[in-house]
């Protein structure tokens, strides 16, 4: 009897012990671009085909629109090629401290690298630019496999659970 206490008790504490939840993955209401459930983006990269492959699967969520800027819209994301070849480069970068140096006049920026993703297959760039959209709306890193929001030169193109959940957490 006893053994059984014990064991009872190590159960509930295991399965009350804190978990890492959908929200614990948003970066913070000053970090995304979103603004009234929308976000505006301009700019071009030479990657549009992947482009419009990252806006569509974020747009499949429903909750928060991302549309192609129009003349009087709000200007809410800039998307921009840069070359920056290694060792110094990265694949894509979305600023997180704050924005203020990849920020101007509340304009956050998504900045593609083209001499890097030159050497990606299409599915790894449509990949990355999906990340890089993901940390616009407000989505951190997500240390899980099987997920668009983990970092890494991967060729998987639809959001994984984690990543609808957080985005769930983050949207509705």
């Amino acid at each position: 009897m006893k053994y059984k206490i014990i064991i009872l008790c190590i159960l509930v504490l295991v399965l009350l012990s804190p978990v890492a939840s959908a929200c614990s993955y948003h970066m913070g209401s000053n970090e995304h671009a979103v603004k009234l459930k929308k976000i505006h983006w301009y700019g071009s990269t030479t990657y549009s085909n992947e482009w419009s492959a990252a806006v569509s699967t974020w747009n499949g969520m429903g909750s928060v629109t991302i549309k192609a800027d129009h003349l009087l819209s709000q200007k809410d994301l800039k998307i921009l090629d840069v070359d920056s070849p290694r060792p110094y480069g990265y694949t894509g970068d979305w600023p997180s401290a704050g924005y203020s140096n990849g920020s101007e006049n509340g304009t956050k920026h998504i900045k593609i690298n083209t001499a890097i993703l030159y050497g990606y297959s299409s599915n790894e760039r449509t990949k990355t630019l999906t990340h890089e959209l993901g940390h616009a709306l407000g989505i951190k890193d997500i240390n899980i496999d099987n997920n668009i929001m983990r970092q890494g030169r991967l060729s998987q193109t639809s959001l994984g659970t984690k990543d609808k959940e957080v985005y769930r957490c983050i949207w509705g």
